[in-house]
């Protein structure tokens, strides 16, 4: 299993690549209906990143608590976490020895992001999700989100592009770029960020592996851990369907 984060020195560059409000809109109601549904008072959340999804579920959620691997990424979250006035507690913790600093049993545990994806194979799987399992209460819940690489896979090698992100400043343009290279079952993923000056373009890469855990991997890692494993393609609570949905959502009571 990696223990460092793909993103490490690149904390700041993220936040800014996405957009939050965006993603916040189509995955908030989802999650908002999912939680009130079961009645879920209690969330820990992984791989958090700069923490806007673990202050927004705040808004509803009694407790959240939420971890990530990357100090700088923990240290925005506080940050945003502080203007926001919301009451989430943030630690340092890797996939592996979260159970030991997450202080409780949760209703509920979220993953967004894929990051999933950046554990290393099946065995990795299984035992992070073992994890998973030990911090839900009984009947917990646990919605883990991956991107669907059986769609990916099946158009077959290649290069896929995400939509850049511009941002211009005081004469100073930032373009963010993100893309994965497509190769058997691991999958290459890479963020460019570029500054484009009159004198020129710089640029900054960081990149990582990704491992294209399909469905049958997922259900597969699962039983025996969770009594009721569903899929879902997207954040409209579509069933997943191999050839043609985007996502791959994981929720699974324990």
């Amino acid at each position: 299993m990696n223990r460092r984060s793909v993103l490490e020195g690149f904390a700041l560059d993220y936040d800014r690549m996405v957009d939050w409000r965006k993603r916040l809109a189509i995955e908030g109601p989802f999650l908002r209906k999912l939680f009130s549904k079961h009645a879920v008072r209690s969330l820990l959340e992984g791989a958090c990143g700069p923490g806007h999804h673990a202050i927004y579920l705040s808004s509803f959620i009694e407790r959240v608590r939420a971890f990530d691997i990357d100090g700088e990424m923990l240290q925005l979250a506080r940050g945003y976490s502080s203007q926001a006035k919301a009451k989430v507690r943030f630690f340092l913790a890797d996939f592996l020895n979260f159970p030991r600093k997450a202080n409780g049993v949760f209703d509920a545990f979220l993953c967004l992001g894929n990051s999933f994806a950046h554990l290393q194979g099946r065995k990795d799987l299984r035992r992070v999700l073992a994890n998973v399992a030990r911090v839900l209460k009984p009947e917990g819940l646990a919605v883990i989100h991956l991107i669907n690489f059986e769609l990916m896979l099946g158009e077959g090698p290649g290069v896929r592009f995400v939509s850049p992100r511009l941002i211009t400043e005081k004469g100073l343009t930032t373009a963010y770029v993100k893309f994965f290279v497509v190769n058997d079952r691991r999958i290459g993923v890479h963020f460019v960020k570029l500054l484009i000056r009159r004198e020129g373009i710089s640029q900054e890469t960081h990149s990582g592996e990704l491992t294209a855990f399909k469905k049958d991997d997922i259900l597969a890692a699962a039983k025996g851990l969770f009594r009721r494993r569903e899929l879902f393609g997207d954040y409209d609570f579509s069933r997943y369907v191999r050839k043609t949905s985007p996502q791959m959502i994981l929720v699974a009571r324990k």
